[in-house]
């Protein structure tokens, strides 16, 4: 089974970018925007994310959007469960830039769950670790503005070469335009919705800790134990101390000194 996409060339590449990450979806230059299952191709009406914290009214908002035998699809990055849900409740598509496709519209369903396609340049986000992740948030925050590496490495605390790994990364996703060189070359974000879109999709693929270390230093352990409890307590973080330790944070030693 193919699904065949036609976009006119005025088509933001964001939109192309995640389509052409489906597998079975088969992309084409077209007159105007037209997507079908075999020779049933209908007018397509692509749609942006609705803001954040999508509700239900938000999602009904877009309806107006998409003409009569029309198929209205969301196409980005990342489209988190809740947003899919809401959105094939009111009879819209979706693609996520994951792999994933919703398509619907009467006799017509296909639904397909994150299998994506390798990229056919084989260029990845490699080397944008926690730190990256964050110079990429520092961008965000000022999207409007011209940077340069000197000016990045300083806003976000990293180094030069590491802030100049963060916008080759950017321009190879093409989130990026460079103007001039040497000392007067400027580097400015292109599509801040985009971008977002394409750091939800890198922090949602990093691998989570399953723990994380923490230190509290005192003179004595049962100091120690009333720093912790008011740290957490402060903080609102659920804690547990047990055995001989909670005992003696509750005030009831069992005994006489906690190695």
């Amino acid at each position: 089974m193919k699904i065949r996409v036609e976009l006119e060339a005025a088509t933001p590449e964001r939109y192309r970018r995640v389509l052409l990450g489906v597998p079975h979806v088969d992309l084409h230059a077209g007159r105007s925007n037209r997507i079908g299952v075999g020779p049933d191709l209908r007018p397509l009406v692509l749609l942006p994310r609705a803001d954040a914290g999508t509700g239900d009214a938000a999602v009904r908002a877009l309806l107006p959007l998409v003409p009569a035998h029309a198929v209205g699809m969301v196409v980005a990055r990342t489209i988190p469960q809740r947003e899919r849900d809401l959105l094939e409740d009111v009879g819209l598509s979706w693609c996520d830039g994951r792999g994933a496709l919703h398509l619907d519209w009467p006799g017509v369903m296909v639904h397909i769950e994150g299998a994506t396609r390798p990229r056919a340049d084989g260029q990845t986000a490699k080397g944008l670790g926690p730190v990256g992740l964050r110079a990429v948030q520092v961008l965000l925050g000022a999207w409007e503005k011209e940077w340069t590496v000197a000016r990045l490495a300083q806003q976000a605390a990293l180094s030069v070469g590491q802030a100049h790994t963060v916008f080759k990364a950017l321009e190879d996703e093409r989130l990026v335009t460079t103007t001039g060189k040497g000392p007067q070359q400027r580097r400015h974000l292109t599509d801040r919705a985009a971008a977002l879109d394409w750091l939800a999709g890198l922090d949602s693929a990093r691998r989570r800790p399953e723990s994380a270390a923490a230190y509290l230093y005192a003179r004595t352990p049962n100091e120690l134990l009333h720093r912790f409890a008011e740290r957490a307590s402060e903080a609102g973080l659920p804690y547990a101390v047990t055995a001989a330790a909670g005992s003696q944070l509750l005030g009831v030693p069992v005994l006489s000194q906690l190695p």
